[in-house]
């Protein structure tokens, strides 16, 4: 494996913590109240073929069930924290290979890692459905999205490489977010506290913020005036 990177996303339950591999060949748990650390691999074998250079990016959890989606292949692994037990799905066409997984009702949506689609899932049923119409300014590519995130009524798949931050509706339909100042929309890193959204900007240093309430027209806070999106220097906070 890769030592540089050998996890991406990780995940707390009860008083464990589990790393999901992203070269490493294991999902590791760490018992936080006894030290205790486990190894669990037995899946690596049945995927083997398909995982030669990596296994996952971004993972989500589920009750007691984490989901993880092959970077580099079309099926999702999920891993239960509590039995130990781990289920491979088959999920998306041979061109599908994923960057990252959220939940949004009883679907599971998954960005697409390299050129192929985005893909909604329902692991009670097994059906998925690919989405192919995306905004005429996005060029796919080997690392088109970083993450995939559930914010208000919509998903975003935050860019990469792919050069567009993408908003997909209720509907399924995906459209082009702009970015302020023309900024380019690359290496762009979510996290949501409460009803923001910050997208970390690699390039420009900088933290873009999507504020919910303003987006779908409520007021805002005095203390929190900003537009819908606007930009902040890290030096500055």
């Amino acid at each position: 494996y890769m030592e540089r990177m050998k996890f991406l996303s990780g995940h707390a339950f009860n008083d464990c913590i589990y790393l999901v591999p992203t070269t490493y060949p294991a999902i590791v748990e760490y018992d936080s109240a006894t030290g205790e650390i486990c190894y669990y691999d037995g899946w690596i074998k049945e995927i083997a073929k398909e995982c030669d250079k990596g296994f996952f990016r971004k993972s989500c959890m589920a009750g007691e069930k984490i989901y993880m989606p092959g970077a580099l292949g079309n099926f999702v692994l999920e891993f239960d924290v509590d039995t130990k037990r781990h289920r491979i799905f088959r999920v998306g066409g041979e061109k599908c290979a994923y960057s990252s997984i959220c939940r949004k009702g009883e679907l599971f949506w998954l960005s697409p890692r390299s050129k192929g689609p985005v893909v909604a899932w329902n692991p009670h049923t097994g059906k998925w459905r690919e989405y192919w119409d995306f905004p005429d300014n996005y060029t796919p590519c080997l690392c088109s999205f970083s993450d995939i995130v559930c914010f208000g009524d919509c998903l975003y798949c935050t860019p990469m490489y792919g050069g567009v931050l993408i908003r997909i509706t209720d509907a399924g339909k995906m459209q082009e977010y702009p970015l302020p100042g023309n900024r380019e929309a690359k290496d762009l890193i979510p996290c949501i506290v409460r009803n923001e959204m910050y997208l970390f900007s690699m390039p420009e240093n900088e933290f873009l913020i999507i504020d919910l309430q303003t987006i779908f027209g409520y007021p805002c806070s005095k203390s929190r005036q900003y537009n819908s999106l606007q930009s902040r220097s890290v030096n500055q906070i």
